[in-house]
């Protein structure tokens, strides 16, 4: 082989190369571009599970609107204080039994 030969040899492999360079860059772009949506997706399922356990009870209701007070039921300071629309203020302790105590009676009522 001349040298015209090697050389027109040399750049088809060079061109293959680049080729398969660029092939390589494309399918690595978009495996990381899944990997980050697919990783995206799991935090936002958690950050939605998350807010849905502390805006909901335990039944799937959600809590009513909030600000901070004083719990009327235990006298305690607090930076979450639950107003109900039956009247009391109750921090999230008190809540608890109340409307534990409150599904109980309604429970009690439709069984009857």
């Amino acid at each position: 082989m001349n040298r015209r030969e090697m050389w027109t040899l040399d750049i088809y492999w060079l061109i293959g190369a680049l080729i398969l360079l660029a092939v390589a860059i494309v399918v690595l772009v978009f495996l990381w571009t899944v990997l980050r949506a697919w990783l995206w997706q799991k935090r936002q399922r958690h950050s939605q599970s998350k807010y849905y356990k502390q805006t909901h009870r335990a039944d799937g209701r959600p809590y009513p609107p909030v600000a901070a007070g004083i719990c009327e039921q235990c006298g305690r300071s607090r930076k979450k204080i639950y107003y109900t629309e039956s009247g009391p203020k109750l921090c999230l302790e008190c809540y608890e039994i109340f409307w534990r105590d409150e599904a109980m009676k309604e429970a009690m009522n439709n069984g009857s």
